[in-house]
């Protein structure tokens, strides 16, 4: 059980301070004068502190003097003895391994009576023995490591440092050539910074805050300067925890969230850094990578951070973009689901303002339409809806409308389109897997059901069916409307036309031969034109004789003076007469 924040801190303060004064109690036991506030004290008390042990003690056990004081002393007395074995030592204890362990204690002793009987010559035979054995640019470097600090490596510390002795064996060579590479690689002229008397109250800048976390991290300083992290602590975490990530162990931020390793940071000499950010390793990297690693990764966030829409925004893109690198175009290809925002330490926002992980995307990207973002309540199909979801996979595909019909024939648009779009439950439940119903829908009145498959039989009980599938197929013969009656009049439509087409057969069927009653309504329309015509010609003619008796004498004596005037708008009456009668026979020859 993982305690909240809080707890954890009150937890810790409360160790530190029986920690401190344990061991306090044990330094005046044996006649040392000194009080819980003396630098040493509290030194080791951190360092206690950040023991693995210790660590999970705190974050999951709330603090009881009782059960946290044999735990503290077992600690206190463990760090003692690794990490001040002989206090006379004051720089470069010991060098470690590239894993960042403490190095074999064995590695680290000399024959004491070899050094008793050989004297000082003990380190000039010890050096050219291990000149002989060490890689030849390690040898150098060793060398020139010297040479600087000649001053720091003299008598038993030169032997105690390197282990150099008569006994000298080829397998401690070869962990001392990993050590001695590691240090080549981080001291490259062979300097190493004195840090030992620095004061962590005054101001420092990046390359000297590396400096103290090299010399702590490769065992040449013991601790780090005091109140180091009482100043600038958050930009000092962040510097070495870069150096350390980057240039000493070139591993990728998320992946230590990943191997969910919570000794991470002690192992790796910055325990200090982990108390800081109250042991949480998300924390502790996010302030280092703020880019890379968000608040709520692997880590609790605050109580009133989700109510944030950009907050909330934001981690839903990373989810999508960074974690699970989808493609936000193509997201009705992809599979997320619920449990996809509760593995990535998204499962109260997810709950607390979506619930859905439709409504979730749609947030994040207001562009995309329902359907891409996941599956939609049965319904959510309007037919409105439906059609702008068709038109939408269209569109997609990069499909030209004109051309639908014939990709339905030939099987590059059938159910699997819907089904790879993410819309199998509109083409099935709403469509009932018809294609024409769903095209027609899109764009109405465009296409005819025979142009994507056959047709059922019930289809050609309407006769009106029967008649818009004979005039479709007239305009596929380039037939004009009103062409089509003196078309079958002359045989240019025919049976021989009907077989061209796939409703060909079921046309002919239902015609009996007679291609009229396929084309029964133009002819209708043709008779009713005809009847009209008639009318009007008959009304016309009877129009024309009024005008042609009225020329008797009682016209002149009726109208007198005016009678030319009237006679030529008579005149001008019975010409117009004439010549539409004209124009309409002339009509009705070119129909026959």
């Amino acid at each position: 059980m993982t305690l909240s924040a809080e707890i954890i801190s009150r937890n810790y303060r409360q160790s530190l301070a029986l920690a401190t004064q344990l061991i306090a109690q044990t330094k005046r036991n044996k006649g040392f004068d000194c009080d819980s506030a003396d630098s040493e004290v509290i030194d080791l008390a951190q360092t206690v502190l950040g023991t693995e042990q210790i660590v999970q003690y705190i974050k999951s056990v709330i603090f009881s003097e009782t059960t946290y004081k044999p735990l503290l002393n077992e600690a206190i007395e463990t760090c003692r003895k690794e990490f001040f074995p002989d206090v006379r030592k004051k720089r470069f204890v010991a060098l470690e391994d590239h894993h960042g362990q403490i190095p074999d204690p064995a590695l680290l002793q000399h024959n004491q009576s070899s050094e008793q009987t050989t004297g000082s010559s003990s380190k000039d035979d010890g050096w050219s023995v291990l000149q002989k054995q060490l890689d030849p640019q390690n040898g150098r470097f060793l060398k020139q490591l010297l040479h600087h600090h000649s001053g720091e490596f003299s008598g038993d510390r030169f032997q105690s440092l390197f282990a150099l002795s008569n006994g000298f064996k080829e397998s401690d060579t070869q962990i001392l050539d990993q050590k001695i590479e590691k240090l080549r690689q981080h001291y490259l002229d062979g300097r190493i910074c004195d840090t030992s008397q620095l004061d962590g109250r005054n101001p420092m800048d990046k390359s000297l805050i590396r400096e103290v976390f090299k010399n702590v991290y490769f065992g040449l300083e013991r601790r780090y300067p005091p109140f180091f992290l009482t100043r600038d602590a958050r930009k000092r975490a962040a510097i070495m925890t870069r150096y350390l990530i980057e240039e000493i162990l070139s591993m990728e931020p998320p992946c230590i969230l990943q191997d969910h390793d919570e000794t991470f940071f002690i192992r790796h000499k910055l325990a200090n850094v982990y108390r800081l950010f109250n042991y949480s390793a998300n924390r502790a990297l996010g302030n280092a990578y703020p880019q890379l690693i968000p608040p709520w990764l692997s880590s609790r966030t605050a109580d009133n951070y989700w109510e944030g829409e950009a907050n909330r925004l934001q981690a839903i893109r990373w989810l999508v973009e960074k974690r699970l690198q989808l493609n936000v175009q193509t997201l009705y290809k992809c599979s997320l689901s619920r449990k996809d925002f509760t593995d990535h330490g998204l499962s109260y926002m997810f709950n607390r303002y979506y619930n859905s992980v439709s409504k979730a995307l749609l947030a994040a990207y207001p562009h995309l339409q329902p359907w891409e973002t996941g599956p939609v309540p049965l319904e959510f199909w309007s037919d409105q809806n439906a059609a702008a979801a068709v038109r939408w996979l269209i569109e997609k595909q990069g499909w030209v409308i004109d051309d639908l019909p014939r990709l339905a024939q030939q099987k590059v648009l059938h159910r699997k389109t819907f089904s790879d779009f993410g819309l199998a439950t509109l083409f099935e439940k709403k469509f009932s897997r018809n294609m024409y119903a769903a095209i027609n829908l899109a764009f109405p009145g465009k296409f005819s059901p025979w142009e994507f498959g056959k047709v059922s039989r019930d289809y050609w009980n309407r006769k009106d069916h029967i008649w818009q599938a004979a005039h479709w197929i007239a305009r596929r013969e380039g037939i004009a409307e009103h062409q089509i009656t003196r078309a079958v009049r002359t045989r240019r439509l025919n049976g021989k036309i009907l077989q061209k087409y796939s409703i060909g057969a079921a046309l002919r069927r239902l015609s009996r031969g007679c291609l009229e009653d396929l084309f029964m309504p133009f002819f209708w329309k043709e008779q009713q034109a005809q009847q009209l015509e008639a009318r009007l010609i008959h009304k016309w003619q009877k129009l024309l004789r009024r005008e042609q008796q009225g020329r008797h004498l009682g016209f002149y004596l009726l109208f007198g003076f005016f009678a030319p005037l009237v006679q030529a708008n008579s005149d001008e009456d019975i010409t117009r007469y004439e010549r539409k009668i004209r124009r309409l026979r002339r009509y009705q020859l070119l129909a026959e």
